[in-house]
């Protein structure tokens, strides 16, 4: 293990987040056909921050999601969105440069608190990046990547060969209980029914994440509420319901599903740097 206790990215991927491009487009080209001309020209492009093509700190930048943003904020329509062939580089690009700290962060807090799960569901992770760091570090362990997007789900059966690790196997949906459940970036995107335009955390959470969690179960997530402010990545929303309460997106909706989960019996016992990653455990109430 690294000096921290646990493998860091560059030493789980062979390389650092900025020279993940060398892995993708060769992941792009055995999964999608895709040339290297395309891929660096639509796709993967480096971030020149003079251009005003894209405001953004990060290094590398997807302008071919990056054009979904417009649409989808007259919109706000998941299905299309989800659906759409580019939307896929926007979750690559979140799942490089923002959700790696909370699945290490997760790590950590397992290690450090004696925790040794046999299952993880790791839930609407896109790539897989963060369900490979977590299985990477954890050998004993069977991780569950959970996605539906079927190129995403192709992309992280590819990195799991190429990086040689076996303990992690993607599904559509969970499988019986799970000792750890991971969901990083992913409740602020679903959608509230009948309600355009407006977020519901919840009744998605109650449906396709909590179910699969018995009495000792390590519930974590992660999340950008206020992504909206500004193109950082896709798919959220200027408010969220929260059991019928409704807020916008900078009126505190963090401390909002913190309520909502200590009502479903889940009281946080950890936040990490930034907010990232949020653990959970049941109160036994």
């Amino acid at each position: 293990m690294g000096k921290n206790g646990y493998l860091t990215f560059s030493e789980v991927f062979g390389v650092g987040s900025s020279k993940m491009h060398r892995l993708l487009s060769r992941c792009a080209a055995d999964c999608f056909g895709m040339s290297n001309d395309e891929f660096y020209a639509d796709h993967w492009v480096r971030n020149d921050r003079d251009s005003g093509l894209i405001k953004s700190n990060r290094p590398w930048v997807t302008p071919s999601a990056a054009a979904l943003d417009a649409r989808w904020r007259e919109n706000r329509d998941c299905n299309w969105l989800y659906n759409h062939a580019d939307y896929k580089w926007d979750s690559v690009n979140c799942s490089i440069y923002c959700s790696p700290g909370s699945a290490l962060g997760l790590v950590h807090w397992l290690k450090t608190n004696g925790h040794e799960p046999k299952r993880i569901m790791d839930f609407g992770a896109g790539p897989g990046f963060t369900s490979l760091l977590i299985a990477a570090n954890l050998p004993n362990t069977m991780v569950h990547h959970v996605e539906i997007n079927p190129e995403l789900m192709a992309m992280c059966r590819w990195f799991a060969r190429e990086l040689g690790i076996d303990n992690i196997e993607t599904v559509r949906a969970g499988e019986g209980k799970y000792d750890v459940i991971s969901a990083f970036e992913v409740v602020e995107h679903f959608s509230a029914e009948g309600q355009p335009g407006v977020g519901d955390p919840m009744t998605a959470s109650d449906s396709l994440i909590l179910p699969y969690a018995h009495e000792d179960t390590v519930f974590s997530y992660a999340t950008e509420w206020g992504a909206e402010k500004n193109y950082q990545a896709l798919g959220h929303f200027r408010e969220y319901t929260f059991d019928g309460k409704k807020v916008g997106f900078l009126n505190r909706p963090a401390v909002q599903f913190d309520r909502a989960m200590l009502r479903r019996g889940w009281k946080k016992v950890h936040q990490g740097f930034n907010g990232k990653p949020k653990v959970y455990l049941r109160t036994g109430e």
